[in-house]
């Protein structure tokens, strides 16, 4: 097997022209942003977030031909969405799982007018409905996607979005890998390449980069497996259990601050409450949606610095077993299968 990532797969880097976007909203919005010494960002899979129009590719159930989703639907789940992102106060908010521009637009226009979110952009994917997006209070400078291919499966973008803040640049890298569907182990090489193309973006990176998004894959995915084969997460404590060829398809992960340097990310679980999950299935908490941050963000000696970590819980997303309680359209509550996670850093 050829582990050459140009051999493997085909990757494009397309650099997105946002500014058409960003001088709409900026027409459309009239509060002001005024820089703080901290920002913060939140991480969301928000299930399914489908508008209220039949563009031909929805699934069955988000058609509003179908006569299962409409307007009053598509309005009630923005609301509860917007409820989350007005609680956090975050300054920039990813957003997986949107269908559209038209999502993204509505939201902030009608639901969040007033809170400073000047700079959005759904990250869409060609023949996709399921695509990232960013709702921002400080400019966008650069998108740069990624576009990846295994045999004749198209797997989801990677996108590398740029920011300025306080004069440090630093990046964003937006995931949403695999599901498991198919799968554990059959599944397994696709969660790989992203891993593997995600380990290519942050080698030699001078930039503070965070890495987020729901990669389908649980923190621990490679000792729950018990070592039977290589996952596409793996800590730098079990890499040594990966054969060598194969090291450079993984993402590594430490939980000690010290043991990250290079191309070994910071994963933020390791702040978080051990017996808690951002995703409750077969009856257990997991955790695969995520944000490791390189180097730069934790050497307390330069700027920015991760100060805080979160898993954002509010009444009206939980439900009584203290799960993430998805949307309903029968009595409009909830908002997502998945709980958010946010991060603070000091500039």
């Amino acid at each position: 097997m050829q582990n050459s990532l140009k051999n493997r797969i085909i990757i494009y880097m397309k650099t997105r022209n946002i500014f058409p976007v960003l001088i709409l909203v900026l027409l459309l919005s009239c509060s002001c942003f005024v820089p703080a010494e901290s920002l913060s960002i939140l991480s969301y899979n928000v299930q399914n977030l489908f508008d209220d129009v039949a563009d031909g590719g929805e699934y069955h159930n988000y058609n509003p031909e179908s006569g299962q989703w409409g307007s009053e639907m598509f309005q009630n789940k923005l609301n509860n969405l917007a409820e989350v992102i007005r609680e956090t106060d975050a300054d920039i908010v990813l957003l997986f799982e949107v269908e559209n521009q038209n999502c993204i637009d509505s939201l902030v226009r009608f639901y969040l007018p007033t809170r400073g979110y000047r700079f959005n952009y759904c990250l869409d994917q060609e023949n996709s409905n399921i695509n990232s997006a960013v709702i921002s209070r400080i400019p966008v400078n650069e998108v740069k996607t990624h576009r990846l291919e295994l045999g004749r499966s198209i797997l989801r973008n990677i996108n590398e979005v740029f920011f300025e803040y306080r004069g440090i640049e630093f990046e964003i890298i937006l995931n949403h890998w695999k599901s498991k569907l198919g799968g554990d182990e059959e599944t397994e090489e696709k969660r790989k390449l992203s891993a593997q193309t995600v380990r290519r973006l942050i080698q030699n990176n001078p930039l503070p980069v965070i890495v987020a998004g729901d990669l389908n894959e649980d923190l621990y995915e490679f000792k729950k497996q018990e070592f039977r084969y290589p996952t596409a997460l793996v800590s730098k404590k079990n890499l040594h259990r990966i054969p060598k060829e194969e090291r450079n398809r993984c993402l590594v992960f430490s939980e000690n601050k010290k043991e990250v340097k290079g191309d070994v990310l910071y994963s933020i679980w390791s702040e978080l409450p051990p017996e808690k999950g951002s995703y409750f299935y077969s009856s257990e908490w997991e955790k695969i949606d995520h944000i490791f941050v390189n180097e730069p963000i934790i050497d307390p000696t330069q700027k920015p610095n991760l100060i805080r970590c979160e898993i954002p819980e509010y009444d009206f997303m939980v439900n009584r077993n203290g799960k993430p309680r998805s949307f309903s359209t029968k009595t409009f509550t909830g908002v997502s299968d998945h709980f958010p996670l946010l991060i603070e850093l000091e500039f």
